[in-house]
């Protein structure tokens, strides 16, 4: 499905050029999968810091999200040029 407009590109005074939808093995494979690596090391090496532990939960959350309810949405990019 392509968009040839979107009502706040264009009312925040851009034209849309195009936009892609990443695909489930993009967000798996290439991001949430060695993010969750990362989480899994940096979990280990927290001490008392109970901001972090809240940001690593936080990731942990997300990525919980993303596995259970992929199938009911997915994440966009735009690309859009300034009008004069």
């Amino acid at each position: 499905m392509r968009i040839k407009s979107n009502p706040i590109v264009i009312k925040s005074g851009y034209q849309l050029l195009d936009h892609f939808i990443l695909s489930e093995e993009s967000w798996l494979s290439n991001y949430y999968s060695p993010l969750e690596k990362e989480l899994a090391t940096l979990k280990k090496d927290l001490s008392k810091d109970e901001e972090t532990k809240e940001v690593v939960q936080s990731y942990k959350d997300e990525i919980e999200l993303y596995k259970r309810f992929k199938d009911y949405f997915g994440y966009g990019f735009y690309v859009a040029r300034k009008v004069n």
